[in-house]
């Protein structure tokens, strides 16, 4: 199971596999495009959480954003808010290859496709602050990233079963701070979450944060089959 969100909260974490949760509803509808849009809130006591799946018509690909909301009567501490978090396929972790890129900024390695086999002991997380896996060009290293956006990493990867000739590609539609870790975290392999880097902020009561939005796809065959779903 995924805990489908994640957030801290006066220094505890609350995720969607958390206890104490009440389900508040749900409502599908289609869109103008012909997309699905659903919408679940759960609440305890301190938050709501509204999370909304967007389903695309003809195609392997889903967008979901959460919407966090004080319910309680003070000020509520909250940091590290994640808008993607999924578990995926944990026992074949040692069957997977995670691709993913450098970024797109003015660096000597820039935008350089890199395969990494995965593990069920495999960790890492890429957070736009590190530094440009640069590549030397005459004996130098030229250039750095800009700390945000795509700037370290183009903010995209992709997990593929190369044997089974499939897999899933993950997005994400900010040009802030960002973070996505990848592998055995929160108790074991196959994680995938994306989440505001460094996020802190006060929310009053009555208030609500709106996180920025992520895709996931699915798809068969190898990377050009990948790249035509995303394009």
């Amino acid at each position: 199971p995924s805990e489908e969100f994640r957030v801290v909260v006066n220094g505890t974490a609350y995720t969607g596999i958390s206890k104490g949760w009440f389900w508040k509803g749900g409502e599908a509808r289609v869109l103008s495009q012909g997309e699905i849009q659903l919408v679940v809130i759960l609440q305890n006591d301190l938050l709501k959480v509204q999370k909304t799946y967007v389903v695309y018509p003809g195609t392997g690909i889903i967008r979901y954003w959460v919407e966090y909301q004080n319910l309680s009567l003070g000020t509520l501490l909250v940091s590290q808010p994640y808008f993607l978090t999924l578990r995926l396929r944990a026992e074949d972790a040692d069957k997977l290859t995670l691709y993913y890129m450098t970024g797109g900024g003015s660096f000597s390695g820039s935008q350089i496709l890199k395969p990494v086999a995965l593990s069920k002991e495999y960790a890492r997380t890429f957070d736009t602050t590190d530094k440009a896996e640069r590549v030397q060009l005459a004996g130098l290293n030229l250039g750095e990233a800009m700390p945000y956006g795509s700037g370290a990493y183009m903010p995209w990867f992709c997990i593929s079963d190369l044997a089974a000739a499939e897999g899933l590609f993950a997005g994400l539609d900010y040009y802030g701070r960002w973070a996505a870790e990848i592998g055995n975290y929160f108790g074991g392999p196959g994680y995938l979450g994306f989440r505001v880097a460094g996020y802190e902020e006060e929310l009053a009561p009555g208030k609500s944060l709106l996180t920025p939005q992520a895709f996931t796809g699915v798809f068969s065959g190898d990377l050009d089959s990948m790249v035509n779903q995303l394009k």
